[in-house]
């Protein structure tokens, strides 16, 4: 060990590229946050987990919405916001039928993930009656 520099400067060097090193491998995941969806189903589509890469390997729906209002739900942020009127993807685990393509929808919403990226999921989807 180099006597220009101490034990204590080499284990605070040791101890930042050890801490750099666990942030590249370990992602902070995102805060709580749900909202509440109403939109239109403009594409419905049911696959294996493993071509959007989720773990583990189980039947996934993947259904594209129109996003036409969003309500808060709790005090969480909604990480919607911004999205009106725009086409969002959400997945889901739940058994959904092909039935609500072209459907206006209300729905829980939540996004998963961390800051290296995310999905949005959606749950509890109900079908509103036209003109609602």
């Amino acid at each position: 060990m180099s006597k220009k520099y101490g034990l204590k400067t080499h284990a605070c060097f040791l101890l930042t590229v050890w801490f750099c090193a666990y942030s590249v491998v370990h992602a902070v995941p995102v805060a709580p946050n749900t909202a509440i969806l109403e939109g239109t189903v403009k594409e419905y589509c049911a696959g294996s987990s493993d071509f959007w890469d989720i773990r583990p390997v189980q039947i996934i729906y993947k259904v594209t919405v129109v996003v036409e209002g969003i309500g808060k739900s709790g005090d969480s942020p909604s990480f919607l916001r911004g999205k009106e009127n725009q086409m969002q993807s959400f997945f889901t685990k739940e058994d959904i039928s092909p039935e609500l393509l072209n459907k206006r929808i209300k729905a829980d919403v939540e996004f998963r993930g961390d800051e290296k990226g995310g999905r949005f999921w959606i749950r509890n989807i109900q079908i509103l009656q036209e003109g609602k």
